[in-house]
């Protein structure tokens, strides 16, 4: 199974979360979001471990593939610390 990241845990987070949870082919193996109390509910709801600084979660966690769920203006600064 692929190994999953998910960064950002706000509105956008259950049309991402949920589908990678449930499917066969892939682990959700971490989130991350800078506000904690919001990552931390997401780990427990889909049994995962949680971060709030995404760099951590892509350097300890050996992920696949990783999904920005972040404002518009943030997706090139972390897509290119991801590759």
């Amino acid at each position: 199974a692929l190994r999953v990241g998910i960064i950002g845990c706000g509105h956008i987070f259950p049309m991402h979360g949920y589908p990678v949870h449930s499917l066969e082919t892939t682990e959700l193996v971490a989130v991350s979001d800078v506000k904690e109390n919001r990552a931390i509910a997401r780990s427990k709801e889909l049994g995962c471990k949680y971060y709030t600084d995404y760099k951590e979660m892509i350097e300890k966690e050996k992920l696949d593939v990783v999904h920005i769920c972040l404002p518009h203006y943030l997706h090139p600064p972390v897509a290119i610390y991801a590759m």
